[in-house]
């Protein structure tokens, strides 16, 4: 019973994605290794750097719509690198990283994004779940994170499985 309700509370996780469903998603797999961020020239001005940054962000954002989460991983590590304050590419290459069930990575661009964001439901969300598929689980983090979710949108407050994990 326990996995089906894993399984559902990760599937609430994914709608936020836009994914309908993601197979073997019952019991999460290691995490991807992830992949290895190409280094980025520094730029002359912020503007550059903005221009950079955006440029990258609309690769990173088609390649994940073809499904392609590599190409997505590698072009929003660029963009990071090009324009590091920017948290909203913390949070895009987050999401990827937990479509590619790297975890771990997930929930440190989750974390960067909510520091400047921290009223964003949907990402708390997936911290929560984030924290909760990473190995080492990190049940105390996951809590958090659904207990200040349920603060931020009471509505949410019945999801499946959470909070008889967080007993």
């Amino acid at each position: 019973m326990r996995t089906r309700r894993s399984a559902l509370t990760a599937r609430v996780a994914l709608s936020l994605l836009g994914m309908a469903a993601w197979p073997g998603l019952s019991r999460p797999a290691q995490p991807a290794q992830p992949a290895q961020p190409a280094e980025v020239a520094p730029l002359a001005d912020d503007a550059t750097a903005e221009a950079s940054a955006a440029m990258h962000l609309k690769q990173g954002i088609e390649h994940r719509r073809r499904g392609e989460l590599g190409p997505a991983e590698d072009e929003l590590t660029l963009a990071i690198g090009a324009y590091p304050a920017a948290a909203l590419l913390y949070s895009e290459r987050g999401q990827v990283r937990y479509l590619r069930r790297n975890y771990n990575g997930a929930a440190e661009d989750f974390s960067f994004y909510l520091a400047q964001t921290p009223s964003d439901a949907k990402i708390l969300l997936l911290r929560s779940q984030a924290r909760r598929f990473s190995n080492p689980e990190d049940k105390a983090g996951a809590c958090a994170d659904f207990a200040a979710l349920r603060r931020l949108d009471a509505s949410l407050s019945h999801i499946e499985g959470m909070d008889r994990y967080c007993r």
